[in-house]
């Protein structure tokens, strides 16, 4: 505890315990009193393992919050920690499959998830890809590029 800790009467803070690697990471200070939070972290880790997404990729914080009917509930806001643009590219559907997951373990969730947000926290020294020219967000976009079959080899069909 430090000097300043004792003379405001704060109370240092528990070492943080160090967590599997199965666990996804979670923030500091997230109560793990509520079955709803350890609910969305075990939701999570279902569904980043069914896709393969490693599960260091990504975190979660679980913020309270309330309906508009003034009940209480949660928020959920998902941390990007690694950057991989297949996250970027993939990321609505990777929702959606949480949620899904999510109503598998609770039906109820609908009323007590207001909501999911996005937070991107990469280390600052993170490659990046460079920004694309600006006319490139309003150009066209390029037609898909047909794919080419494969010849089938000599007595044999395509399935």
């Amino acid at each position: 505890m430090s000097f300043f800790d004792r003379l405001f009467g704060r109370k240092s803070a528990p070492a943080p315990d160090s967590q599997p690697s199965s666990q996804v990471p979670e923030a500091a200070g997230a109560s793990h009193r509520d079955p709803r939070h350890q609910l969305l972290r075990v939701a999570l880790r279902a569904t980043l393992q069914q896709h393969g997404i490693p599960l260091a990729w990504m975190g979660v914080e679980v913020l309270p919050g309330g309906t508009q009917q003034g009940q209480p509930a949660l928020h959920l806001r998902l941390l990007v920690m690694h950057m991989d643009p297949r996250l970027l590219t993939h990321g609505l559907a990777l929702e959606r499959s949480f949620r899904e997951h999510l109503a598998k373990f609770d039906p109820a969730a609908s009323r007590w998830l207001t909501g999911i947000s996005w937070q991107f926290s990469v280390p600052a020294d993170a490659a990046l890809p460079p920004l694309p020219d600006a006319a490139s967000w309003t150009a066209p976009p390029a037609p898909p590029q047909e794919q080419t079959a494969e010849p089938v080899p000599k007595g044999m069909t395509r399935a």
